[in-house]
């Protein structure tokens, strides 16, 4: 019985040694080519050959990507539309190109309605998501007549909230450069919060549907210089918090972005996707 026992363990171990030495076969393949064998035996750790890529400006919060080092973090995403809503012409209520420019990066079809962007007294106090909703539902209700029977209809809207402070102010269209000046220099060395609303309305069978979504930008230093080729362009006026996420200025100075970047940009597509699917 010892004897079966004693063939048994060495039938078991020659089998582990052949096992063994097929790994150890297929590891060689895999082994850069220019290190030799003898490098390989001073360190257990295994060598493999570098991959020529570059990363996003902050390489522990961010994974690899092609794109160019700064515009890597600002890609948007590309994500089909849900399958319920594939077959329902959709309509955006369009007040910010950036909101337009996630949908055709996404390639969403869809037509548009353009409205002109306001800031009811609301804004001003008061809690700051609930302000964000109910600002995209009143231009959800002014395009209602525009747009077809049968259609999605989607409208947005977006606020800001700058700085480290622990009740921050709300912001939405800066009405003049002193105050657009004000703003990008709180957001130097700090954060801002981008607050975006999304509201959706089936004007087939007069479901409704709304939700919101944020996400934070982290900066680095504005310099003066900076801040005025800021303000020299006509769309900081134009954009929550004289935050224009396109602006190369700006771009320059972003370290890293917590959400996603479409929510940054106006229009985040997970929400969006869900909202579709519950109108329907």
């Amino acid at each position: 019985m010892r004897k079966t026992a004693l063939n048994n363990a060495l039938q078991q171990n020659a089998k582990h040694a052949s096992m063994l030495s097929s790994r150890f076969q297929s590891e060689e393949e895999i082994r850069d080519p220019s290190v030799s064998s003898a490098d390989y035996s001073i360190s257990p750790t295994p060598v493999f050959t570098p991959v020529n890529r570059k990363m996003s400006r902050d390489s522990s919060l961010s994974p690899p990507s092609p794109l160019d080092d700064q515009e890597s973090i600002f890609a948007l995403p590309i994500r089909p539309k849900p399958k319920c809503a594939r077959d329902l012409p959709m309509t955006l209520v369009c007040t910010s190109e950036k909101t337009r420019q996630v949908l055709q990066e996404a390639g969403w079809v869809f037509s548009e309605v353009i409205a002109e962007p306001e800031t009811p007294e609301y804004i001003l106090g008061g809690d700051a998501f609930e302000a964000c909703i109910r600002l995209a539902k009143g231009y959800l209700q002014k395009a209602r007549d525009q747009c077809p029977k049968g259609s999605l209809v989607v409208s947005t809207a977006q606020l800001t909230q700058g700085g480290f402070s622990r009740y921050p102010d709300t912001n939405y269209l800066p009405h003049s450069k002193i105050e657009a000046r004000s703003l990008l220099l709180k957001y130097s060395e700090a954060k801002m919060k981008t607050i975006s609303a999304v509201a959706v309305m089936n004007t087939d069978n007069g479901v409704e549907v709304d939700g919101v979504e944020i996400a934070s930008v982290y900066f680095d230093e504005f310099s003066d210089d900076t801040i005025e080729r800021i303000l020299e362009r006509e769309e900081t006026m134009q954009c929550p918090g004289a935050f224009n996420i396109n602006d190369p200025d700006i771009r320059q100075t972003v370290n890293r972005i917590e959400g996603d970047i479409d929510c940054v940009f106006g229009l985040p597509l997970n929400l969006l996707s869900g909202l579709l699917e519950l109108s329907i």
